[in-house]
């Protein structure tokens, strides 16, 4: 098994250093993949799910085999295939969770009347890239046991990216490897709601008794996962929850605190400001084209949808928004009104019913123009736009000419004969460029993952 390691990591290298793949694509598709075994006829390859075997089967088996062929002297058959026994683990894990969770919804009663975690938010169901790695590697370390690695666990970034999802999968599954583990999820409006009531009731005791009863109230938790703590704006909530902090910590007990800032920005003691940063600072960053994708198959797996890749990827390029719900919502109803009007949920569908769709008015398209795409083609290349469309035909100029019709034919949705008039070229011309351009893209991975995503991103800024 390390042999077969050893030779995945070879392969991973020469992706990289001989036909640029990029990190990002590393890390998010084919990291994750491991050799299973090898033998004189087949060399298998293990997937973790369904829509990670596609991608690599569709964008970088091709590169695989010449890998193994070439540098290895490797001529067997290259077989993917999904670990089923992985799913089978996740959904007995997914099984327990909301047995567990109801659990905790009555644990937590005994303190705050507030929802418990959702079961649907697991470690099995969340998407993770580069974006989110590090945040993710620090729940799942902190979900293992593992409470001295990073304590507190302070995740930060913008609405929708999964914090909460994180936070409430460490709790899912520790609930199942711990049952008898204290915890509490209460977010931080709820928080404050309670120290408010606490202190409303008149009932003879003093303030300072009051703090110390709600401590007492924390003393013996376990993990406890604030959420929004940049919510917190009651001085005395603050205070309070400065005093809780403390115990906790103090006595080595987890915490997992959520926020859409950092601890720098946040209105709080910079007593407690220092403390966070004493523990372990994990963002968790907006996603690229390519993650989105990822989130969108990953997401269509699990509600059923079926969506093809060409529609996933045009979603992913030309909305603005980057949250995964905001991507799961667009997900959703594209699928109703796809399914409503018996067709399939494809790129020209989507373009077909554009304007009807109010998802998009939301969402905010990004489709770029006829002139934003070109000139941000003459920009990327350094060269004049008259060169794109003069006879020329040297051979960098007929190239970045059939890049450019390849975009404006596959990105922009134009005709064969719209494009040739661009051009002043007939439609067999456009075609035999377009194609050209699709089958140099089978292995020219740095062309089709950095140069022409970048020249789409100019575009939609212009």
């Amino acid at each position: 098994m390390q042999r077969n390691d050893a030779l995945w990591d070879s392969v991973l290298k020469s992706l990289m250093q001989s036909y640029g793949v990029s990190e990002v694509h590393i890390n998010t598709w084919l990291k994750p993949a491991k050799i299973e075994s090898i033998s004189a006829t087949e060399l298998l390859i293990r997937c973790n799910d369904k829509f990670q075997r596609d991608w690599i089967e569709r964008k970088f088996l091709k590169l695989i085999k010449k890998i193994l062929e070439e540098e290895f002297s490797i001529n067997a058959a290259v077989r993917l295939f999904i670990d089923r026994t992985a799913h089978q683990t996740a959904a007995q894990a997914s099984d327990q969770a909301p047995a567990q969770s109801s659990q905790t919804k009555q644990d937590s009663m005994q303190f705050k009347p507030i929802p418990g975690i959702s079961p649907d938010m697991t470690f099995e169901r969340f998407v993770p890239v580069k974006s989110n790695q590090f945040a993710y590697k620090a729940a799942l370390a902190i979900a293992e046991g593992n409470f001295s690695y990073c304590n507190p666990l302070f995740i930060y970034g913008e609405t929708g990216l999964g914090k909460t999802h994180l936070m409430s999968a460490v709790g899912n599954r520790l609930h199942v490897e711990f049952p008898k583990m204290n915890m509490i999820y209460i977010g931080c409006k709820d928080f404050m709601q309670d120290v408010l009531n606490l202190f409303a009731i008149k009932d003879g005791k003093s303030e300072q008794e009051k703090v110390v009863s709600m401590r007492e109230r924390f003393s013996k938790v376990d993990l406890l996962m604030l959420d929004d703590i940049q919510l917190m704006v009651s001085a005395k909530s603050k205070e309070i929850f400065f005093d809780i902090f403390n115990a906790l910590h103090t006595s080595s007990k987890q915490i997992i605190i959520t926020s859409d800032q950092t601890p720098q920005q946040l209105d709080i003691d910079d007593r407690l400001r220092s403390r966070f940063r004493g523990g372990l600072l994990a963002a968790i960053e907006p996603s690229n084209v390519e993650e989105k994708v990822a989130i969108l198959m990953k997401k269509a797996e699990e509600a059923n949808i079926t969506i093809e890749e060409d529609a996933a990827l045009f979603l992913s390029e030309n909305i603005k928004v980057n949250d995964v719900r905001s991507l799961e919502g667009v997900l959703k109803t594209s699928a109703l009104k796809a399914s409503l009007d018996n067709a399939p949920l494809s790129k020209d569908y989507i373009l077909k019913t554009l304007k009807e769709w109010q998802i998009f008015k939301a969402a905010e398209l990004f489709i770029p123009t006829i002139d934003a795409l070109i000139n941000a083609v003459t920009d990327i290349f350094k060269i004049k736009k008259a060169d794109i469309y003069s006879h020329k035909r040297t051979k960098s100029i007929v190239e970045i000419r059939q890049i450019t019709m390849y975009l404006l034919r596959e990105k922009l949705s134009l005709s064969l004969k719209e494009v040739g008039g661009i051009f002043k070229k007939d439609h067999s011309t456009v075609s035999y460029a377009v194609n050209q351009m699709k089958k140099r893209l089978e292995t020219d991975v740095y062309l089709l993952n950095e140069v022409l995503p970048k020249i789409m991103e100019k575009a939609r800024e212009n």
